[in-house]
């Protein structure tokens, strides 16, 4: 740095920080702070860690397509109505549901992302296929997620 020139610090915080404040010659709470250095300067910066609480995550969950139905008779992917995503914090019991539902081409997605986690959390998450006639399948295998 240049004695007698203005110079701007920028506190940038890491994936989990928030920037908190600046103290000594820095004092304040905004993330720039602007300075003239005349002689050696005492300025520290704050960053506080965010809660993993507030800090949101997702899960990308995939699944197969059904090549039968419940009855066991063939299924086609135009058989399809709609999935149902089921997910939660707590085995077998789904506090959460999303529907995967038809497209108007008549597709039906076989993934889906589920949002708005607690990042780093486990959950837990099932499925059902829903055929044209509305006739659920019988609940997928559970699978365990971490929220990224």
């Amino acid at each position: 740095m240049q004695e007698g020139k203005k110079t701007t610090l920028s506190a940038l915080s890491s994936d989990g920080y928030d920037f908190g404040s600046w103290s000594g010659q820095c004092a304040g709470s905004s993330a720039d702070c602007s300075i003239i250095v005349e002689s050696d300067v005492g300025l520290s910066v704050n960053f506080s860690p965010i809660p993993m609480a507030t800090q949101t995550g997702s899960i990308p969950v995939t699944w197969s397509t059904p090549v039968k139905g419940e009855d066991g008779s063939p299924l086609s992917p135009g058989d399809i109505q709609s999935y149902t995503i089921y997910y939660s914090q707590t085995s077998g019991v789904y506090s959460d549901v999303i529907t995967v539902a038809k497209m108007d081409d008549g597709s039906v997605p076989n993934s889906a992302t589920l949002q708005s986690l607690e990042k780093g959390s486990t959950y837990y998450v099932a499925g059902i296929t829903v055929d044209a006639n509305g006739v659920p399948s019988q609940l997928s295998n559970e699978i365990v997620k971490t929220a990224n």
